[in-house]
């Protein structure tokens, strides 16, 4: 039940952005400076996506809200010293 309620809330943010984000991205190669010229509503697509990517490698269904805000926050920080990095290799890099 578990996952399919990371599912259903990760396809909810895809559906309700998916018009304001009008082009495909590759999301394991987005640059972190590609990533912040999405917007915000595309921002959260990628937060989304980066904690559901981080989640199923480890196997690890479970998602608290806290520390995927704090996550995020981290993200955004270590993208901002290194924008030409890809958002993948930024998470891959916090384990």
């Amino acid at each position: 039940m578990t996952r399919f309620r990371i599912f259903a809330v990760v396809a909810s943010v895809l559906i309700v952005a998916g018009p304001a984000v009008a082009a495909e991205a590759d999301l394991s190669k987005l640059t972190c400076k590609q990533a912040a010229e999405m917007g915000p509503v595309a921002t959260g697509v990628v937060a989304a996506w980066a904690s559901g990517y981080s989640h199923a490698k480890s196997n690890n269904p479970m998602v608290e809200v806290g520390t995927l805000t704090a996550n995020v926050d981290k993200v955004k920080a270590a993208c901002a010293t290194s924008p030409d990095a890809t958002v993948s290799s930024i998470i891959e890099g916090m384990k």
